[in-house]
């Protein structure tokens, strides 16, 4: 069942990656990061919102799953 969230998250970020392209130049690597974060936050809360036929322990584990991915590590 992640794996279907998962899917739907790549996808909505990517519509959401290119909306954000338009209006955003491209940024230092620290900047992009930050920037990927908040896609991936915001688009993840709206797959949650949106999903009605996950279990508590799923949507968790697609929580976890987009926090794993958004570690952002100074350099």
């Amino acid at each position: 069942m992640t794996t279907r969230l998962m899917e739907i998250l790549d996808r909505d970020a990517a519509i959401m990656r290119a909306k954000i392209a338009e209006v955003m130049p491209a940024a230092d690597g620290e900047a992009q990061q930050a920037r990927e974060l908040m896609i991936l936050l915001h688009t993840g809360l709206f797959v949650i919102q949106r999903d009605e036929g996950s279990t508590a322990e799923e949507l968790r584990e697609f929580a976890g799953q987009i926090l794993d991915r958004t570690r952002i590590t100074r350099q």
